[in-house]
């Protein structure tokens, strides 16, 4: 059964206001659905992200289920600007239904009509099918040895 549902790009604080708590608790389970130890969204951290990070990419079905999302960040170096994507999720029961892939193709058009450089992304090797998408949207494996600071 093929689902009809609509990709929205929220980019700035004024349109936090449509993410209600109902919207807070879908986005709390697709984070959680990819990062299952991730802090909690909040509305506070959704107007921090939105107004210095960069876009919120979702989708919803008609009835107003947000069943997908994904976050393009920018990152502003002294002489470009590139992208990363992050939580890039869709609920396990509308998996396989191309709507991860919409919103790849979405967030790659909005990168590509602000001229950045390039998008990263990272993805844990046991997480097959999201690395073959990734991989079909045209990411290739990086050269660099990714180091992380935990601060927490």
């Amino acid at each position: 059964m093929k689902i009809s549902y609509s990709v929205i790009n929220i980019s700035n604080t004024h349109e936090v206001n449509l993410l209600s708590v109902r919207y807070l608790k879908h986005l709390n389970a697709l984070v959680r659905n990819v990062s299952p130890d991730s802090r909690e969204v909040t509305e506070e951290s959704m107007r921090r992200f939105l107004l210095h990070s960069g876009f919120l990419v979702c989708a919803l079905t008609p009835k107003g289920k947000m069943v997908g999302m994904l976050t393009l960040l920018l990152c502003y170096k002294v002489n470009s600007c590139s992208g990363r994507l992050e939580h890039v999720s869709v609920l396990p029961e509308f998996g396989g239904r191309g709507i991860a892939r919409t919103l790849m193709a979405h967030a790659i058009s909005k990168a590509k009509d602000l001229k950045l450089k390039h998008i990263d992304l990272t993805c844990e090797p046991r997480r097959e099918r999201a690395n073959a998408l990734y991989e079909s949207c045209g990411f290739k494996i990086g050269t660099t040895n990714v180091r992380r600071l935990c601060l927490d």
